[in-house]
This record gives structure tokens, sequence and C-alpha cells, in this order.
């Protein structure tokens, strides 16, 4: 189920439980809510569907951390990465589903459940660590070639476009951004490694 089917499904606003506090904070949290909901939302199914093995227990899982993430949404600590606290919750309802129902198959134990929860949290984290360097060393290039990354991911400008504004052929752009990628990828590697050490 992606994104776009969950939500139609009718506006989760309007089905989720209400509170008693003023609408304007309310409606001040609805939107932080929703904006960062939907930005983890891929992530977080990804992360339910790595836990359970049938799509209809993955969607059923996913309604009911959907609904857990709304009413706890107070104690969210705008601090916390969101996406990583909703596959905390996430986690946490799938084991009292296992315990429940036993629904998810012969071997699927809790153990099981628990190990692959604890490897994802570990790629989880060192995709996390990369991403923080990758910032880090984006920061040590030249001027010239933080643009050219810009509006090539960012902007999404096609290699043509960028070699018409740059006076040069598509080839020389694609070297161009094969040498910038490998600076990147050495300095995370650098910092990867500089990082086990201490």
């Amino acid at each position: 189920m992606n994104r776009s089917d969950f939500m139609q499904r009718g506006n989760l606003l309007s089905q989720l439980p209400r509170d008693h506090r003023d609408s304007s904070s309310r409606s001040a949290e609805d939107y932080s809510f929703m904006r960062l909901y939907s930005v983890a939302y891929p992530q977080v199914y990804r992360y339910i569907f790595s836990l359970v093995p049938e799509k209809t227990d993955a969607d059923e899982v996913m309604q009911e951390t959907s609904v857990v993430l709304w009413e706890k949404f107070h104690e969210f600590d705008a601090g916390q990465n969101f996406t990583r606290w909703a596959c905390g919750i996430a986690r946490l309802i799938v084991l009292e589903l296992l315990r429940k129902h036993k629904k998810f198959g012969v071997g699927f134990d809790e153990q099981i459940i628990k190990e692959l929860a604890y490897r994802r949290e570990e790629r989880y984290e060192l995709l996390e660590l990369r991403q923080e360097f990758l910032e880090e060393c984006k920061e040590q290039l030249l001027e010239k070639d933080i643009e050219l990354l810009d509006l090539y991911y960012n902007f999404q400008q096609g290699t043509q476009d960028l070699a018409d504004k740059q006076g040069c052929t598509r080839r020389n752009i694609y070297q161009q951004l094969g040498r910038i990628r490998k600076l990147l990828f050495q300095c995370i590697e650098r910092k990867m490694a500089e990082d086990e050490d201490i």
C-alpha cells in the first residue's frame, strides 16, 4: 500500500481521536503531524513490511501505527527523528500483534522479529551517519561543485541544460559529476573509518 492509497481511505485527521486543546494549537499540531507523517510514511511502511511476511498484516500494522502515532504525537520531542520514533512504535505494535494473535506464521517468533528490528535499526543508524558525513563533506567542496550538485539533484536539471549553461559538452558534465561523487565517497569513507577508531 502506498501513501496515496492509504490517504484515499479517508482523511486521516477526521478519523483520529480529538482532544480538548484549543483549535489554534490543535490545527498547528495537525499540520506538524501530517508534514512529518507524510515524509516518514514510505520508510515506516517498508520497515513494517520487513518485519511481517504478509502485505495484509503490514497494512493492518501501518494503520494501527498511524493511529498510535497521532495519539502519542504530543509526546514526540521535536529534537528527535520522527521516522525513527515511528519505527520504534511500529515494532512494538508488531510484537503486540504477534503475542496476541500468533498470526505471522510458523518460524516468525518474537525473537526473530526483535533480531530483524535490531538489524534494521543498525542499518538506519549507519545511513543516518553517512548522511551526516555527506553534509560535512559537501561543505569541503568548491562552490561551483556544490552549485552543480544542487542544480543536478535538487533542481533536476538535465545534463544538456547544464552543459549549455557552462558552455561545455554533456560528457564534461558527467565527468564533473563523477569527480564530485568520488570526492564525496572518499571523504565519507574516511570519516566512517575515523569514527570507528574513536
